[in-house]
Order: structure tokens, then sequence, then C-alpha cells
């Protein structure tokens, strides 16, 4: 279902929202589709909203992120702009699962071209881990993995501390997030509606994907 559906709108930013559970994927979806806090369950299959960011418009999917059911999110990879993890900076227990987690994502071939953001996640807490710290942890990891994975390398991963509770890291992450996304898909049609001498091409292919954004590329042109 999911692939069919990711397809109903081509004008709009597909954000991906990844994690284990319990770390606050949806309530940070509310938070940014609402601008308040509403009480949540634990997810099963996903929720979808339609997030407006500094006029940005994007369709937001909270994947489900409890044990085995995290398999089931790759029916939702089609057509993502990118993907937010969230990380709970106090569960310290599960820290290597949620390495692990997104270490499986970054190796999906259909993510490939994403832009990643990660959230850790209730800073407002004594309990929380140092998102500095955990970054570190995470780059080791990384680079270890890259080594093998070479794949990975095309991957450039921003991490960044918050508290959606509270509010607070959630303008920084996402203004920066914001202008990144934009900037990327200027990038992508103008090397789309351009030829290798730089001028401009008609891509019939371009035109069927994404109307808006065809029109919108010639205009930056």
């Amino acid at each position: 279902m999911g692939n069919y559906v990711c397809k109903r709108d081509h004008t709009n930013h597909r954000v991906l929202i990844l994690g284990l559970d319990s770390s606050g994927k949806t309530s940070l979806m509310y938070r940014l589709a609402l601008g308040e806090m509403v009480a949540t369950i634990p997810t099963i299959g996903f929720n979808v909203e339609d997030v407006t960011v500094n006029g940005t418009k994007m369709i937001w999917w909270d994947c489900v992120g409890r044990g085995h059911q995290r398999v089931l999110t790759r029916h939702y990879f089609c057509n993502t702009t990118a993907v937010v993890y969230m990380m709970d900076g106090t569960d310290t227990d599960r820290r290597d699962e949620a390495f692990d987690d997104l270490m499986m994502y970054l190796k999906e071939d259909e993510l490939r071209e994403c832009l990643w953001l990660v959230l850790v996640n209730k800073q407002d807490l004594a309990t929380a881990q140092n998102c500095a710290d955990i970054e570190k942890k995470w780059r080791t990891k990384f680079d270890s993995e890259a080594a093998i994975h070479t794949s990975l390398k095309r991957h450039s991963i921003t991490f960044k501390p918050c508290s959606v509770l509270t509010e607070d890291g959630l303008s920084e992450a996402f203004e920066e997030f914001v202008n990144k996304m934009n900037e990327r898909e200027k990038e992508k049609y103008l090397k789309e509606v351009t030829g290798e001498d730089g001028k401009l091409i008609i891509s019939m292919k371009s035109m069927w994907r994404n109307p808006a954004g065809f029109v919108k590329s010639i205009l930056l042109y």
C-alpha cells in the first residue's frame, strides 16, 4: 500500500520519520503539523500528515518503530526526499540498537539520495546524553562500516539536539534542514533541464514526473 499511496503527490517533499519506538517520532510530527503536543500511542503501521515549515510543504510519514515490524517501513521508501531519524537521548540501554537501526536504513538503495537528519530528543531531561557525545560514538561506528560498505560514504548526516516537548532546538534544526532540502531540489531539477553545455533542454520525463517542479526549475534557470 505504501508504494501506491506515496505517489499521490509529487509536488511536495516526502519525509520519512524513522527510529526506535518511544523516541518521539509521532510527537514530533504532530508538534510540527499542529503546533502543539498531543497524546500519542505506539504507532501500528504509519501516520501521515501534511507539514509546512518556513513555507516549504512536506508530506511526513511516521513509520512503525517497534521490533520486527520495522521491516515494513521499506514499503514507504519510494520517492522519499529526506529522512528524519529520531533517537531517545535518555535510552542508553538501546543506543547500539539505534545505531544498528540507522545503519540498516543508510544501506537501503532506495534511500541513497535522501537528505538525513538525526534528532537526539528529550534533551530537556537531566538523564539525556549529550548529542555531541552520541554523534562522536556514531561517527566511529559509521567510519568502520563505511570502510567495508563504501556506498555509505555518499551520505551526509547531520546530528541535532532537541526536545519535542519544549520545542528547544527544533527551529534551528528544521530551518537548516528545509534550506538544504530546497537547495538539493533546485540542483536536481536544474540538472534535469540543462544539458552538458549548460543550455536549457526540455525533458518529458521531468515534465511528467513533477510538472510544478519542472516549471520551478525553468524559473530558477
